[in-house]
């Protein structure tokens, strides 16, 4: 079995499992496949791995890969896989549980960078200066939240400690 890791940009992919329990070539490819490369590059491998959104599995690029047995996307789903074509040719598809706390995780490094100008200030460290910018305090800022929806869930929770003073928004 010949195993192709897609757009492994992190460079996370051989440590994220045990590869040598499966008894397959593992091939991981941290840069994106040019796309006139493709059908060539991928013609061999039996299954595919795919990071999200990342490579688009189209019907065509999934009918020009006759080895192809098997699609894993991490996350629950991946809109840029034609499963319509996948499951016409055969071909199952799968993905991995995903944890429901990232996005919103992200937001609030996001949110909390911007407030402290992290990015202004890291990058003025990195060339050996100093602070070059001030931060704000959130305390008494109100956060709007736009999404109440199963992560907009969690954001609620995690940003009473930052700005008490946020109203749930109404249901429409």
């Amino acid at each position: 079995m010949k195993i192709a890791v897609l757009d492994d940009w992190a460079g996370a992919a051989r440590e994220a499992a045990d590869w040598s329990s499966l008894c397959a070539e593992v091939t991981v490819f941290r840069d994106p496949i040019p796309a006139a490369d493709l059908v060539t590059v991928l013609a061999p491998f039996t299954v595919l791995c795919v990071m999200r959104e990342r490579m688009p599995l189209s019907a065509a690029l999934l009918n020009a890969l006759p080895a192809l047995r098997l699609v894993v996307t991490t996350g629950a789903r991946n809109l840029a896989i034609d499963l319509a074509a996948a499951e016409a040719r055969g071909i199952v598809v799968c993905g991995t549980q995903s944890r429901k706390t990232t996005t919103a995780e992200l937001t609030l490094a996001l949110i909390l960078a911007q407030n402290r100008a992290l990015g202004v200030n890291a990058a003025h460290l990195a060339t050996g200066g100093f602070q070059a910018a001030l931060g704000r305090d959130m305390a008494g800022l109100r956060i709007g939240l736009l999404a109440s929806g199963r992560l907009g869930g969690r954001w609620r929770v995690w940003r009473r400690p930052l700005a008490p003073r946020s109203r749930p928004g109404r249901r429409t």
